[in-house]
């Protein structure tokens, strides 16, 4: 029975994870899957030594505070798969836990595949000779990718976007003008640290623009239901009054409602863009984080949101960092709100975008999969 090792470090990968697992299980269901899963991955059967949200760590000094669990956690796993080897490790992003273990993993000779291409093109560059030293195969998401590889031993290969797949692209005899009554998302993140740093500031801004506009409506998706009380807490102090549904998940059905969204920067972007959801993008690193990234010069895109990176310039705005205030927030949302032809146009370019990630993700990623056990197998 073939044995693959999986290792997913928070939501999207897990969702990624498990949509290569059902896809191969559809023709090979006797292959295992064991490691590190989401809720999403151990449904679809993947065996779990401990939860993805273990690896749920923001920003670069928030992972110090961590590091003793995060080690004893890399320790384990190594430790299992040296002793017992799989037929294959597949690391789903978090390369910053899973190139290390991968590198340790290749040299002992097991395969490693790495699904979800660490951004060497926005910053570290340099990290592409390092993941040659851990990584066999590579899947990208995004189609420049591989060529960041072609001088490498990597195997690099863009095969899209799973959620390109699975949501229909936008209609485009539908696009039209923000209506009277607009219905505005506010997506604050799926993560304890991102919370912390945008909720406020967010449910703020919703105070603000709920006075600008006093017909719009507002709804925030609790991505888990432990941030549902802070989050009613937050409403309760900086938005009294102001009538904001909180819905538990569904983020993707408001999206496909809404007519525009103020989202943290990170998938939430992503998904807004295949619902042809005008946005503004927002975020905050912790601040000895952002500056260690600005005096090392590590920094080499001048964007952060997939939509914008996909376009290769500013189709939507983000705010960053220390001009994420709440003023700027209002300003944004409201030139959405107010700009028809702005919307419209971003609306457009999202189904262009849509169409280039369109590659039917999950099945594609399981032929490379089962290619390369095969082609191991066949070795042996």
């Amino acid at each position: 029975m073939p044995r693959i090792a999986i290792i997913a470090g928070e939501v999207s990968g897990d969702l990624l994870g498990a949509g290569l697992i059902q896809a191969i299980h559809k023709t090979h269901p006797a292959v295992k899957f064991e490691g590190i899963a989401g809720d999403a991955m151990q449904a679809a059967g993947c065996e779990t030594f401990y939860p993805a949200e273990d690896l749920s760590v923001m920003g670069l000094t928030e992972v110090l505070k961590d590091l003793p669990r995060l080690l004893k956690i890399k320790k384990d796993v190594i430790t299992r798969w040296i002793d017992n080897p799989p037929d294959l490790f597949i690391g789903i992003d978090a390369p910053d836990f899973n190139l290390r273990v991968a590198k340790i993993l290749k040299q002992a000779g097991i395969h490693t595949v790495h699904y979800v291409s660490p951004s060497v093109w926005a910053w570290r560059e340099g990290r592409v000779k390092g993941i040659e030293k851990a990584v066999d195969n590579l899947l990208c998401l995004l189609p420049f990718e591989p060529k960041y590889y072609q001088d490498t031993t990597v195997v690099a290969n863009f095969i899209g976007h799973p959620m390109a797949d699975a949501i229909s692209p936008k209609d485009e005899s539908t696009i039209e003008d923000i209506p009277a009554h607009p219905l505005i998302a506010v997506l604050p993140g799926s993560r304890s640290g991102e919370i912390n740093k945008l909720a406020i500031p967010f449910v703020q801004a919703i105070a603000v623009l709920a006075v600008k506009y006093p017909t719009a409506r507002f709804s925030i998706p609790v991505a888990k239901s432990k941030f549902k009380n802070k989050l009613q807490n937050i409403l309760h102090e900086h938005a009294p009054g102001v009538p904001v549904e909180l819905l538990d998940g569904q983020a993707d059905s408001l999206l496909a409602q809404a007519d525009c969204a103020l989202v943290a920067s990170g998938t939430a972007a992503l998904e807004a863009m295949l619902y042809g959801c005008p946005m503004v993008v927002a975020y905050r690193m912790a601040t000895s984080t952002y500056w260690l990234l600005d005096i090392t010069n590590s920094l080499k895109t001048d964007y952060f949101s997939l939509p914008n990176i996909l376009a290769g310039k500013e189709l939507v705005k983000e705010v960053m960092q220390n001009e994420m205030t709440v003023t700027n927030l209002v300003s944004e949302v409201a030139r959405l709100l107010d700009d028809s032809k702005r919307t419209i146009e971003m609306q457009h370019e999202f189904v262009n975008l849509h169409e280039i990630l369109k590659q039917d993700t999950n099945t594609k990623v399981a032929k490379i999969v089962l290619d390369i056990l095969e082609n191991r197998n066949a070795k042996n």
